[in-house]
């Protein structure tokens, strides 16, 4: 279809009766032949998703797609669906998490996260802060160690707090001992 020789940067002419091997020399180094054979041998559609493809034929720099290809009497038809900005997103995203997740385990302060007032996540420096572990807190209410005081405050910042936002509070807390810090 023309999106094919769009992305192939050729004419309709050009593309149609070459073979998979002429529009794709990569596709034997990618290990994609080895699926289409399969796929056609079996009879099973070819279904991949986020598979690399890392020959630089067409847009000089690895790519990332979903292909999808069935069988119909002897041959085979296939389609593609660049999806390299989805990969680097979910890349980026793992990074960053992996990134947030080093700083918040490694963080002197204490970091709690809390999901409808109950704790859902606590840093390991809460043990040298206050005694408890992470376990000791989570799937408990917020409220069962906060300090009676700061708790009227607690509930009524996250009361004007946004579905979905965070916020940032420094509270006094219930050490393991029972004095608050």
């Amino acid at each position: 279809n023309s999106a094919a020789c769009d992305y192939k940067q050729v004419t309709h002419e050009h593309l149609v009766g070459t073979t998979l091997l002429q529009s794709f020399p990569g596709v034997v180094a990618s290990g994609l032949l080895d699926r289409l054979v399969e796929s056609m041998a079996s009879g099973d559609p070819l279904v991949l998703d986020d598979f690399a493809y890392l020959a630089r034929e067409v847009t000089h720099s690895d790519r990332w797609y979903d292909f999808r290809g069935v069988r119909f009497d002897d041959g085979l038809s296939f389609t593609w669906r660049d999806v390299t900005d989805r990969h680097l997103a979910v890349v980026d995203l793992a990074s960053s998490e992996e990134q947030y997740r080093l700083l918040a385990e490694n963080a002197s302060d204490v970091v709690i996260r809390v999901e409808d007032g109950t704790i859902v996540w606590v840093s390991p420096s809460l043990a040298d802060a206050v005694g408890w572990t992470a376990l000791d807190w989570i799937g408990h209410l917020v409220s069962e160690f906060v300090y009676p005081d700061d708790l009227d405050q607690v509930t009524a910042e996250h009361a004007r707090l946004p579905l979905g936002h965070t916020r940032v509070a420094r509270l006094r807390v219930r050490s393991r001992e029972g004095s608050y810090h």
